[in-house]
């Protein structure tokens, strides 16, 4: 198992990901759900049934170390009106997230990481409960 699963796991937690758990007939399943309610599903290979919470979180994307899924964190939460930063500082990444149309401050978002991907996961981390909880970063 990847030393950044549990990275990959709370960056989904911040952004809605759960697991849903249900019985179906003589065993039970486990799910894992997008933030939209919708079934994690890799077709064909499987129907999103797993034996144990613990399997069902497996299925999450590779936010920590694919640079596809980290840059599709990114677009979502430029949806959501933050601007980013990417900084290549020769043996680690920089990444700053703020409010689109603010300058930057030095109370935004700031995380380092040699790996890109897993920098992004850390600023979505940090970042989401200032988005959800309605702090200066929420966009009125």
């Amino acid at each position: 198992m990847s030393e950044d699963r549990p990275l990959r796991r709370l960056v989904a937690e911040a952004l809605g990901y759960s697991v849903y758990h249900y019985d179906k007939g003589p065993r039970d399943y486990w799910m894992l759900m997008d933030p939209e309610y919708n079934a994690v599903v890799w077709a064909p290979f499987h129907e999103g049934e797993r034996a144990s919470e613990a399997l069902a979180w497996l299925d999450l994307p590779a936010f920590d170390t694919d640079y596809g899924a980290a840059f599709g964190l990114v677009d979502e939460v430029r949806e959501l009106g933050y601007q980013w930063e990417l900084c290549d500082r020769t043996d680690h990444w920089v990444v700053y997230v703020w409010p689109q149309g603010k300058r930057r401050t030095a109370g935004d978002v700031m995380e380092f990481h040699p790996s890109l991907p897993a920098a992004i996961c850390r600023a979505i981390i940090a970042v989401t409960p200032r988005i959800k909880k309605g702090t200066r970063y929420a966009q009125s």
